[in-house]
């Protein structure tokens, strides 16, 4: 049986949905004992959960003194959040203004990630990000990029094929100004899941379910918590879940959720119930997540997204020393998460053209994609 890294378990511990007496005293048991704290700061830092981790190991310092490394790594984490809460902080204000520039031009969007994720946590010090992701309707992207760019943002140039063909393989582009050594970057989505991912839900339909969250002295519309829920479920496959943030994400969307129905029912409509299924398991037994009894029996009715959130685990917690999965096995997984042949049969089309013109509508990423790949495959 594959037992995971006491440092890795600490961190899963620390960053645990559900975060008891039980969790609490386990975590301060793997304390006590001699953990490689460098290593524990390196798996915080690849799985992306620093803010959480720092928050419950900041307690244990002053009893735990005399445990060598906790005070480094304690004040290390507390760097690293602080710069990262003040960086959320800074894109917070540049979302007011993208909100208020998308609004004097009557751009409708909608804010997916980042602001309405710190909202599922309690705040950007537990949450912070990195960029802001706007979802709007693909007819108007161009509009969106008049209103961007009057406001500073520019884009790599490109040709009206590149760029359409670049939108139909990733579903969305980027735009970044840098103010005062700040780089501010907006990430432009015309769907709410990659395109070749089976739920495909009209943003009009979407906006209407929407709520809205106070970002930077604003309101700004974001998904629904069933609707992000289940974007983030479909969007960890695309990630291939490489580390335990994906997890953590899902598992604190989960417990926002008050409507299971509709989450089940907008996942069987677009046939994508068992991705939903398995990014729930992943959040029940690696994020800590405590679901409803009967929701919990029928995530669990289906033997092979069991087999395969629990592949999935193991996979999670060894990605920091092995890296993200080849692009054959990423195929595989996302394959056996259909939930159809049609299904199957779509993906395998959408990423056998992506593979075959990603090169093309984007040469510089398939290049430094091509490198990576060949690095990791060299150091396994």
């Amino acid at each position: 049986m594959f037992v995971p890294s006491p440092e890795y378990e600490a961190i899963r511990l620390a960053s645990s949905a559900r975060f008891g007496d039980d969790e609490g005293e386990r975590l301060h048991a793997l304390v006590g004992r001699e953990l490689d704290w460098d290593r524990l700061f390196y798996e915080a830092t690849y799985h992306g959960v620093q803010p959480v981790v720092y928050s419950r190991l900041r307690p244990l310092v002053e009893p735990d003194a005399r445990v060598a490394g906790l005070e480094r790594a304690v004040r290390l984490l507390h760097q690293h959040v602080s710069a990262r809460t003040a960086y959320s902080l800074f894109l917070a204000a540049e979302m007011a203004r993208l909100a208020g520039g998308l609004a004097r031009e009557s751009v409708p969007f909608l804010v997916l990630k980042g602001p309405s994720l710190a909202d599922a946590y309690g705040g950007f010090a537990r949450r912070p990000f990195v960029d802001n992701d706007l979802l709007i309707r693909r007819a108007d992207f161009n509009r969106l990029g008049v209103v961007l760019e009057s406001l500073g943002f520019h884009r790599r140039a490109r040709t009206p094929l590149r760029l359409a063909g670049y939108l139909y393989i990733h579903g969305e582009f980027s735009f970044s100004r840098t103010l005062t050594g700040q780089v501010s970057t907006v990430d432009v989505h015309t769907a709410v899941v990659p395109p070749g991912l089976p739920y495909q839900e009209r943003f009009e339909t979407l906006l209407g379910r929407g709520r809205m969250v106070g970002v930077g002295g604003t309101d700004v519309p974001v998904l629904s918590w069933e609707d992000l829920l289940i974007a983030l479920s479909l969007n960890g496959f695309k990630d291939q879940w490489y580390r335990l943030r994906l997890v953590a994400d899902v598992a604190a969307t989960a417990r926002m959720v008050s409507d299971w129905d509709a989450v089940f029912q907008r996942t069987d409509a677009a046939r994508s119930r068992r991705m939903l299924t398995v990014a729930l398991l992943l959040a029940v037994r690696e994020g800590g997540l405590v679901l409803p009894a009967p929701i919990l029996s029928r995530i669990e009715a289906d033997p092979a997204a069991v087999r395969l959130a629990e592949w999935t685990r193991q996979k999670i917690q060894i990605s920091s020393s092995a890296g993200t999965l080849p692009w054959a096995d990423r195929v595989r997984l996302n394959m056996r998460s259909q939930d159809s042949v049609t299904g199957r049969v779509r993906y395998a089309v959408f990423s056998a053209v992506r593979r075959i013109t990603e090169a093309y509508v984007d040469p510089e990423q398939a290049e430094v994609r091509r490198a990576r790949s060949e690095a990791q495959s060299q150091s396994r």
